[in-house]
């Protein structure tokens, strides 16, 4: 099951339609999932741009704000935007951008190519719901507190904990969908 998911990840990244919807769809994760939890910002425009480096960022390098939200060790400014440079965000964001554009590129092949899910047309639609919502779980409750809406404080503890169960969720839909995929047909493609 391994072997076929690397040989599945090396597939899509070689092909040109399953390339560009996975890399979009990374793109487009990445900030909106640093932008929910506020890493990035935008303000007006300054025309300034500044790299400022924390006085001790390895001993900020691992102190976490909140599960799985870890401090600052740099502001970057540019123009009309502020990055909170945090590596363990940043290895986040794109781990999860990652495995949210390898379960939009599968269900990319299986919607174009019905015949890479064995003749069922409609699995492509079907895996893409679960691991948007998986993508989204991690975000979801962080959109919540930004919008400033209540909640209670059983439901803040939990919110820790949706960052792994929304990888573990996306790796899992693509497993699952990729029992479905023909390997050697979209070796074909």
């Amino acid at each position: 099951m391994i072997n076929t998911a690397f040989t599945a990840a090396r597939l899509f990244l070689i092909k040109r339609p399953t390339r560009r919807v996975l890399l979009w769809s990374a793109f487009l994760y990445g900030p909106l999932y640093l932008l929910a939890i506020g890493d990035l910002d935008f303000h007006s425009f300054s025309g300034d741009t500044a790299l400022t480096w924390s006085g001790q960022p390895l001993d900020l390098l691992f102190k976490s704000r909140a599960p799985f939200y870890f401090e600052a060790v740099a502001v970057v400014e540019f123009f009309f935007l502020t990055y909170l440079f945090s590596p363990l965000n940043l290895l986040l964001a794109m781990t999860l951008a990652l495995l949210v554009g390898l379960n939009v590129a599968t269900s990319y092949i299986g919607f174009v190519q019905p015949k890479v899910c064995r003749g069922r047309p409609t699995a492509g639609l079907l895996t893409a719901l679960p691991a948007l919502l998986a993508g989204s779980a991690c975000c979801g409750p962080l959109l919540l507190i930004l919008l400033g809406i209540q909640a209670t404080a059983a439901l803040v503890a939990v919110f820790g904990l949706l960052v792994p169960v929304s990888i573990l969720l996306l790796i899992g839909t693509w497993l699952l969908s990729l029992k479905r995929i023909d390997i050697e047909y979209l070796r074909r493609l």
